[in-house]
């Protein structure tokens, strides 16, 4: 019986181990305008402007928004859409000069978290782990706010 717990034991922590849980990523946010932002709907649309394609028309800086994660199942479109929610939070039109960048991370984080008997929810030890190296990758722009309409919308626009 007590050999059948403890192989019921390693298997949930052989599945759970397995299952990776997606913490969100860290998120910077400045506002550089001029007074408080003005929030926009969640669906309206944020255009996106790579750092080599700048658009035609102007606009105001309204801030700036960095977006960073270690987690290396995390997509860059998935980190656009942060981006774009946090556009959004500052008033923004769009996301101007969208940069990334990616860097090793050193090994040697270590966690530790209680193992628990799958019948009585008792802690019955404890396990820790260490990270191994790792990438780091970070997406920034700057936020802005169109002025006047759209003469001359760049084709190169990544709509969402």
């Amino acid at each position: 019986m007590k050999r059948s717990i403890l192989a019921l034991c390693a298997l949930a922590l052989a599945v759970g181990g397995c299952a990776t849980m997606m913490l969100p990523p860290q998120i910077k946010t400045m506002y550089t305008a001029a007074g408080t932002p003005t929030p926009r709907a969640d669906s309206a649309l944020v255009e996106v402007f790579m750092k080599d394609n700048a658009p035609t028309r102007a606009y105001d800086v309204l801030g700036q928004v960095e977006i960073a994660t270690e987690n290396e199942s995390r997509t860059l479109e998935n980190m656009l859409d942060f981006a774009r929610k946090e556009a959004r939070r500052l008033g923004g039109d769009a996301l101007v000069g969208l940069d990334t960048d990616a860097m090793p991370t050193t090994p040697g984080a270590s966690s530790t978290y209680p193992v628990y008997n799958l019948y009585t929810r008792r802690v019955i030890g404890f396990q820790t782990t260490n990270s191994g190296p790792g990438v780091r990758r970070v997406m920034k722009a700057l936020v802005v706010k169109w002025k006047g309409p759209d003469l001359a919308a760049s084709p190169e626009v990544v709509r969402q």
